[in-house]
């Protein structure tokens, strides 16, 4: 990239009272007055930004023809937009971007659907960018407090496997913001959230994503699916495979103590913990809701169970803590989500319901 086009790419903001308006009041963007900054000055910042290192939340704003998108959004190919988000308090990034949707059952579901954001590696300017071309973005499936609050859900069953796992996927919350360059609909502001690329997480585990299909999840790594299959146990989450690769993706590290393949989870909007109106369980499976617990693991030893079990219980006191504390969830959605995870914790220390789920419950099937 040429020297001028990456200066031009970033920028500082003089008036930045003016920029967090921009972006806090729903339905309105202005862009606020700004200079360029010196080279020097770019090159330092874009060494020391880090998309996912931190948890406050980031001011984004898409431009693109959302008209388009909503009529056609079967359609997977990718459309121009333009991007801008707040790098810090003060500095303004803005650049074009190409934008397709994404998902199945959301795709089909929700008036305007999750998209897939596809940068130009030869543009960027930030560290991480460089590591990645295309990022997975969560945002509001239908307008209303509702759905507002399945996002904070789903972004903290993100959060919550970060505690037991670098083997899983970071995720930001941003707020963003919806401006239809087609002039149909007026500008929009929410929630959502982004998730890490595939390629950026193996790379933080020294690792290489596999494409190829591992035709049974006992082939994977024994202890990290025993962990994957309780953990989805924990958040009630039904709606994963590994040999279909569905909502599971496939690492293989370098530490040779761990010649098999690493699975990582994601998309939890279909897990009890978020409880969503338009979540269903498998047809296949014996549950009626999905917060019917099922653990959809193969059957371990004791010593095995136990060692999965000890490391929930280390983490016990900081999972609670977590949905106690978390800004974005709604009182009655803290004592329920937490009256659920009670449950799972209730579940490990019971003999009984041990042998109930992950004993005699346990897959015996492919």
């Amino acid at each position: 990239m040429a020297k001028n086009q990456f200066i031009s790419s970033i920028i500082a903001v003089i008036m930045v009272g003016i920029t967090a308006s921009a972006f806090a009041q729903p339905g309105v963007f202005k862009y606020p007055e700004m200079t360029e900054l010196d080279p020097e000055d770019v090159n330092k910042i874009s060494n020391q930004f880090s998309m996912f290192s931190t948890d406050k939340i980031l001011k984004l704003a898409i431009q693109a023809d959302f008209k388009e998108l909503m009529k056609n959004k079967f359609d997977d190919k990718e459309r121009p937009a333009f991007y801008t988000y707040m790098l810090n308090d003060t500095i303004l990034v803005r650049d074009s971007l190409k934008i397709s949707p994404r998902g199945n059952f959301r795709r089909k579901y929700c008036t305007l659907p999750p998209v897939k954001l596809n940068f130009e590696k030869s543009d960027y300017l930030i560290r991480d960018q460089k590591k990645f071309d295309k990022m997975k973005m969560v945002s509001v499936c239908r307008q209303s407090k509702t759905y507002q609050q399945y996002i904070f859900k789903e972004y903290l069953v993100y959060k919550l496997y970060n505690l037991f796992t670098d083997y899983s996927y970071k995720a930001r919350m941003i707020q963003l913001s919806y401006i239809d360059t087609s002039e149909k609909f007026k500008p929009d502001s929410t929630y959502g959230f982004i998730i890490e690329p595939t390629d950026m997480m193996a790379k933080r585990n020294d690792a290489i994503e596999i494409e190829t299909k591992v035709p049974h999840q006992e082939l994977t790594d024994r202890e990290v699916i025993n962990l994957v299959a309780t953990f989805n146990f924990m958040v009630g989450n039904l709606d994963w495979s590994v040999p279909g690769q569905h909502n599971i993706k496939l690492i293989k590290v370098t530490d040779p103590k761990k010649p098999r393949p690493i699975a990582i989870p994601y998309d939890f909007d279909f897990c009890g913990f978020v409880n969503t109106t338009y979540a269903h369980p498998p047809p296949k499976l014996d549950a009626e809701t999905v917060r019917d617990r099922i653990f959809r693991g193969y059957p371990r030893t004791e010593e095995e169970r136990e060692k999965a079990f000890d490391l929930f219980r280390e983490k016990k006191d900081a999972v609670f803590s977590l949905i106690e504390n978390d800004p974005y969830l709604s009182s009655s959605v803290k004592k329920d989500v937490s009256l659920f995870v009670k449950e799972f914790y209730e579940i490990i220390d019971s003999d009984y319901q041990v042998n109930r789920y992950f004993v005699q419950g346990a897959r015996s099937d492919n």
